[in-house]
């Protein structure tokens, strides 16, 4: 299957036809890694936002290095300073205004989740979704896909993590979070897997 310029395209997880990073060129990575640190700059410096590597990117990084072929946008999460659902999504909405403001192309996809659109050379655009992570008692969440019990220090302090090349913040024990987020078997690639939302 192919889109109207003859690129091939995947079904992507949310069951969408997307041109996934599989065929894409190196410029066109090299764009999308610009934008993903850019977007993590402003969501430290300038929204307040503890962020950090999060879904397919993390677990791209720590398999191999690379994006997950079949995956087809970018993924990063930051860490909430706040335990009541109201903060949260006000925390969340304050740093979609502040995103705009700087130019980014922004999507709100929840309370505490957005996506940025960032247009690529090859004529598509990427997603990089913002996903609110935070701890309210003993439990842990991030939007929009997991809840359970993670110890805030498989967090903090970061660390990094390489990505194509490039040394990217990520949590202080990536496996122990990639275990929390994927299952046990997380360093065997599954085609078929789905979360239970």
């Amino acid at each position: 299957v192919v889109d109207a310029e003859g690129h091939p395209l995947a079904v992507d997880k949310g069951g969408r036809l997307q041109r996934d990073f599989s065929n894409t060129e190196d410029s066109a990575r090299d764009e999308i890694m610009d934008a993903l640190e850019r977007v993590m700059q402003d969501l430290i410096e300038k929204c307040g936002l503890q962020t950090y590597l999060m879904y397919g990117c993390l677990l791209g990084a720590v398999r191999n290095g690379h994006m997950i072929g079949h995956d087809s946008d970018a993924d990063v999460a930051y860490l909430s300073a706040y335990t009541h659902p109201f903060d949260i999504i006000r925390e969340c909405t304050t740093a979609i205004r502040t995103m705009k403001s700087l130019g980014w192309k922004v999507v709100k996809m929840s309370g505490a989740n957005f996506k940025v659109w960032v247009p690529l050379p090859d004529g598509r655009r990427c997603g990089i979704d913002v996903f609110g992570s935070f701890h309210i008692g003993d439990r842990f969440y991030v939007t929009g896909s997991l809840t359970g019990t993670l110890d805030r220090s498989a967090l903090l302090p970061f660390g990094t993590v390489t990505l194509e090349g490039r040394e990217i913040t990520a949590p202080a024990r990536p496996e122990e979070v990639l275990a929390f987020t994927y299952g046990p078997q997380w360093r065997v690639p599954d085609p078929a897997f789905h979360f239970d939302h």
